[in-house]
């Protein structure tokens, strides 16, 4: 095997301190797009958000460590998701997630209006979604390095996949061959990394990796690639006439068509991915329906409330096409559309149940209104997550020694909410809110009065705690040194 050595690509890293924008209004503008992407506003360039998180991802990575508030003893965790991060004690921060944030925030800005726990919201969920796939994106990285040198170009379908090719196969020593300088400082983590995620030598996540694939299918995938749906409409769009004009559910369409695999004959239909070409019917049938106004629901305003009827509501929280492109409003619900359709209605078909409703309307408005109260205790909700946060950044802080920047204290929420179902919604009283909250009144007794109290003795425990465990380790250390 021989050949010129390939120049390949590096991979994408922090920008050194000295490049770090000077002033806040020279940091690049974002603008949160769903509850876990970034995009630009109009007319602002620069690099794309998810880059720099995984370039962070890497620069942070903790590799294996210790979780913070337990014993130092025992194996170490291998970091592969982003609660590793959150934690993993970090170099010059309290946590490594605490690093990744806070350097993301040193490139990029929002706009006044966005609220900072808002962003940080958005932000975290993000980290949370792109922390697998940069483990996954390293080893077609590092994979091409290693072929590059030795003067082959491999792609990802040569590597991963159920196509992948037997003489690109990689032992341990070919991975630890390529390992980045970032992971240098981890050669024992890497290692692992290879041996249980990519080489598949734990049992446990082999059997994991083989179930997830049989689900994948081998559907194809879609002309959008890895573009989220606002990525592409404004990159279509900008390749358009001055007089040329595309609706967003056009733009959708375009983006589900399937990639055409040259290998094989083409199709005289275009073909979509997944089950969107009878998602995309079912919905103009609605619209035609409930609009017959509209000549072609195609190039039409989307119309949010057939778009949730023609997809049975949200099952599994989702709308059945265009999830992220339309904004869903908590009045749009299911219940409520399916009550206005009359039972001879042609689409019925679509509305599975619509005769056996035993329900009155009375009964599905104020079904609707408890939901709408599921809403906004969720919402609290997550306060409270952002308080335990805040506690656990506070905890850190105090064992480490290290000034973490808290901020003020956020709100303290309710109790966890629970939705219950139409039937036990039926059978509860609806005077007593307790018995749709999880916990009850103890739950907010607890949360409520107690924590906001002990909160600072629970610091001052731990941190002395710490500090008995510490002294009395490093005692015995010595004296076995010494031999007494």
């Amino acid at each position: 095997m021989g050949g010129r050595r390939h120049k390949i690509r590096g991979e994408a890293r922090v920008p050194d301190e000295r490049k770090e924008p000077k002033t806040h209004e020279a940091k690049t503008l974002i603008i949160p797009a769903g509850p876990d992407n970034w995009i630009f506003p109009p007319g602002v360039k620069g690099r794309l958000p998810s880059s720099m998180i995984g370039a962070l991802l890497r620069k942070f990575w903790p590799g294996k460590y210790y979780p913070l508030g337990t014993v130092p003893a025992g194996e170490k965790k291998l970091a592969t998701t982003w609660t590793d991060y959150e934690s993993a004690p970090g170099v010059g921060f309290p946590t490594a997630a605490e690093a990744v944030m806070r350097k993301f925030w040193c490139f990029y800005r929002v706009a006044p209006e966005v609220e900072e726990t808002a962003a940080n919201r958005t932000l975290r969920a993000t980290c949370e979604r792109l922390t697998p796939q940069v483990w996954y994106n390293q080893r077609i990285t590092s994979a091409g390095h290693f072929w590059a040198e030795r003067g082959e170009r491999v792609h990802k379908p040569d590597i991963v996949g159920k196509n992948a090719k037997a003489e690109y196969e990689m032992t341990v020593d070919d991975y630890m061959s390529v390992i980045p300088d970032w992971a240098e400082p981890h050669a024992e983590a890497w290692e692992e990394m290879v041996r249980t995620r990519w080489l598949k030598m734990d049992e446990d996540f082999a059997a994991v990796a083989r179930r997830n694939a049989e689900n994948r299918g081998d559907g194809g995938t879609h002309c959008g690639g890895n573009l989220s749906y606002e990525r592409y409409k404004g990159k279509t769009r900008a390749a358009l006439g001055p007089e040329e004009e595309m609706s967003d559910l056009e733009i959708y369409n375009k983006m589900r068509l399937k990639k055409p695999d040259l290998s094989q004959p083409q199709p005289s239909l275009p073909e979509y991915f997944g089950t969107y070409a009878e998602d995309v019917e079912n919905y103009c049938e609605m619209v035609r329906h409930r609009h017959p106004e509209v000549d072609d629901p195609m190039s039409a305003e989307v119309d949010e409330e057939s778009l949730v009827l023609s997809s049975g509501g949200l099952p599994h929280g989702r709308l059945a096409m265009l999830n992220k492109a339309v904004k869903h409003t908590l009045t749009t619900t299911f219940t409520r559309l399916k009550a206005g359709l009359t039972k001879d209605s042609p689409l019925s078909r679509l509305v599975a149940g619509l005769g056996n409703n035993p329900h009155t309307t009375d009964f599905e408005a104020a079904y609707v209104a408890a939901h709408q109260e599921y809403q906004v205790a969720f919402n609290q909700l997550q306060h409270f997550m952002e308080y335990m946060a805040y506690i656990h950044a506070s905890m850190v802080a105090n064992q480490t020694g290290q000034t973490a920047d808290l901020g003020p204290m956020p709100p303290f929420p309710g109790p966890a909410p629970n939705m219950p179902s139409k039937e036990n919604f039926a059978a509860e009283e609806r005077d007593v809110p307790e018995t749709r909250v999880v916990g009850g009144r103890s739950h907010r007794f607890i949360m409520v009065v107690l924590l906001p109290v002990l909160h600072p003795v629970l610091l001052r425990y731990f941190s002395r705690s710490f500090s008995r465990w510490f002294f009395r380790s490093f005692y015995r250390k010595e004296s076995a040194r010494a031999g007494v």
